[in-house]
């Protein structure tokens, strides 16, 4: 452990003892986000709960910190939850007493909703406010005697099964991908303050077995896998929170790339293509948090630390090497860090929210998830062999909503990250350098349900050298997302664009999604990538794609 990792780990016990008053109004504020959990609304329902953990009683902070440990808080896969607006309408009337709204509201959920929100609206179509307003079709779903927030059952099974086909248009054309992903997670409340989660994914990609356009290596890496996801006990006591197990922490909320999402690593055999949630590779360890008033405290210890995946040479995503043109290249054994105490990962975040802002650090003691090239020349041939040197990471984040409109900031900086070199004179081609990527970013909701999200980035490298690989001295990209739900939200076109304006590297990733069922939903979509062939996007612009998803969820 470094100097500076001790001194953090240190300022991080005694800052924990700080505390503040509560406020008589954090009834109303916890009120507010339980409606909004059900509703579907996690990045509201995720606001209400931590100002309860900051103003509440001690009753009120308990039971809004069972809801932040709940899986979709907790790991959220995107900064956007799904707006299902009917539904917090249909709330919203019902407690002012407006119950005709109120039944318009709950009755249009029946036609589109999920099995939660299709439970949520029943509960108050049932009461006796609304179960005279309309004929309610009783074999739709159950009636729920409680209210949802109350259920915590002791096992509760959930997943989805789909088919991603993808088909390369760029020349050559050929088909890329044909896989069937299945997923499945149980969780439950094994009492008031444990609760667990296990899940886990199987998928099989017959592209490989009826096409021959990926080695057998490729082949051997991609075409199936199964493995446990997430498998964690969470612990509640007092202001303390632990999980413990294979979890995903998540310390960043950009769109379309990662920045202060730093901690576990990922799987990037598909680029950056699959969502988030699917990206991370959970990882075992111990997440414990301490939330007092207006401070919320992390501390990890990750003592088996996973690696980024990447596609092996031939595979539809893998990353360019520096390798001059025409020379003979070999590949060493991947050097992972060996898994003993002392190759732990640990890291901490502080976070304070004042006057509306919520301003947080962290530091994280490291190994370079991605994998970094070492070479050297043998009898004419370049060997290349991938090693993860450890790293430092420090941080900052903030946040603040004006006007409906969420502000957000990710700062990172990397103390001695190591690049690849295309220098001879470098010893083993890796040159170590500091560097810092920042975001700053905003998210708003339109009331036409347009919800959007504009970010702007960039990466400065300090002492740069012209003989970086794929690197520039700066780098500055934007990121414009929009989704837009029609049809009482069944039908979704969604666009995401990420450029650097620097050179204009791109990706752009249009898609449209329709909810056949409440069950069932098929996305159309493709992804374009464009720019110079030594860019981050623009060395897949050869990869450009079509796709198709058919999912149901169960």
């Amino acid at each position: 452990m470094s100097l500076r990792s001790g001194i953090f780990a240190v300022l991080l016990f005694f800052l924990t003892c700080a505390q503040v008053r509560a406020s008589a109004e954090s009834a109303r504020l916890l009120r507010n986000g339980i409606h909004f959990f059900w509703a579907g609304d996690l990045v509201k329902a995720k606001r209400y709960f931590a100002t309860v953990v900051s103003i509440g009683t001690p009753e009120e902070r308990a039971l809004a910190r069972r809801y932040l440990a709940k899986p979709p808080l907790k790991n959220p896969s995107s900064p956007e939850a799904d707006l299902r607006l009917d539904l917090k309408k249909g709330i919203a009337f019902y407690e002012v007493g407006k119950f005709e709204d109120a039944y318009k509201a709950f009755s249009a959920v029946l036609d589109k909703g999920d099995q939660d929100q299709l439970a949520i609206a029943h509960y108050y179509l049932n009461r006796p406010e609304l179960r005279d307003l309309g004929s309610l079709v009783e074999d739709q779903a159950p009636v729920i005697e409680d209210h949802p927030a109350a259920l915590d059952p002791l096992f509760h099974l959930s997943g989805f099964v789909r088919n991603e086909t993808a088909f390369r248009i760029s020349a050559p054309q050929q088909l890329s991908e044909l896989r069937t992903y299945a997923y499945a997670s149980g969780a439950g409340q094994l009492s008031e303050n444990v609760s667990y989660k296990i899940s886990g994914r199987l998928y099989y990609d017959a592209v490989y077995d009826l096409t021959a356009h990926y080695p057998a290596a490729v082949s051997d890496d991609e075409k199936t896998e199964a493995m446990v996801r997430d498998a964690y006990v969470d612990v509640s006591h007092g202001d303390w929170d632990l999980r413990a197990g294979k979890q995903q922490i998540v310390w960043g909320e950009a769109v379309g790339i990662f920045y202060a999402d730093v901690v576990n690593g990922k799987d990037l055999r598909q680029f950056v293509l699959p969502d988030f949630e699917t990206i991370r590779i959970p990882e075992w360890g111990t997440d414990v948090e301490y939330q007092k008033d207006e401070l919320h405290a992390e501390f990890v210890w990750i003592p088996l630390p996973a690696m980024d995946l990447v596609g092996r040479p031939g595979s539809e995503y893998a990353f360019l090497l520096p390798t001059p043109p025409g020379s003979m290249v070999v590949f060493g054994p991947e050097q992972d860090p060996s898994r003993t105490l002392e190759n732990s990962e640990i890291g901490g975040r502080l976070s304070y929210r004042i006057g509306g802002w919520d301003m947080g650090v962290f530091h994280l003691y490291t190994w370079d998830k991605a994998p970094v090239y070492t070479s050297t020349v043998q009898q004419g041939t370049l060997l290349l062999t991938a090693t993860h040197p450890r790293i430092t990471i420090d941080g900052a984040t903030f946040s603040k909503e004006v006007a409906d409109v969420v502000f957000k900031g990710e700062f990172v900086y990397s103390w001695k990250k190591y690049f690849q070199s295309t220098d001879p004179a470098v010893v083993d081609g890796i040159d170590p350098k500091g560097y810092l990527d920042a975001l700053l970013g905003a998210d708003y909701a339109f009331e036409n349900k347009l919800s959007a999200t504009l970010q702007l980035g960039q990466r400065v490298i300090r002492d740069y050298t012209s003989d970086l690989f794929q690197q520039k001295p700066s780098r500055t990209t934007i990121t414009i997302w929009l989704k837009r739900p029609f049809l009482d939200n069944r039908l979704e076109p969604e666009l995401l664009l990420l450029e650097d304006l620097t050179t204009g590297d791109k990706m752009i990733r249009p898609k449209i999604s329709y909810k056949l069922s409440p069950n069932w939903r098929l996305t159309l979509g493709a992804d374009f990538f464009g720019g110079p062939s030594d860019g981050i996007f623009g060395e897949f612009d050869d990869r450009n794609r079509i796709y198709e998803e058919l999912r149901v969820d169960f």
